[in-house]
């Protein structure tokens, strides 16, 4: 995607044009997005997302966190999920089917399984 977009910039800026200026733009605010780009994905969490079978885990080096998980974007090959915590902070997680393909529909059924609430659904909380 980063190599198209150099691709299109490269063959519009070889035809003869007067405005210098707007190749020049055009080639900072790549160059800007691919460093923004760059950026965020360095400084990506680090972690894995797990299910119980009752509630969702994040679980990076340094603990062990549970979590809400809600779909943002559904691309059937790859999720776009927001978690966030106890302390509510909010992470942004791709999850993609190039991963583990053999445990894709498994992430898919657990994310998109209605998740117990015993204050919404009014069911029972059971106490062990």
């Amino acid at each position: 995607m980063v190599f198209a977009g150099a691709a299109n910039l490269l063959v519009w800026t070889v035809q003869p044009d007067l405005l210098l200026a707007r190749h020049t733009v055009a080639w900072l605010v790549w160059l800007l997005c691919l460093f923004f780009a760059a950026w965020g994905w360095w400084r990506s969490p680090q972690g894995d997302l797990r299910f119980t079978g009752d509630s969702w885990q994040w679980v990076d080096p340094a603990q062990t966190q549970q979590v809400t998980l809600g779909v943002q974007l559904d691309l059937q090959q790859t999720l776009l999920v927001r978690t966030s915590d106890a302390q509510s902070r909010v992470r942004w997680l791709w999850l993609a089917h190039a991963r583990q393909p053999q445990r894709w529909l498994d992430l898919r059924r657990a994310v998109f399984a209605r998740q117990h609430d015993p204050q919404v659904d009014g069911s029972p909380e059971v106490s062990a």
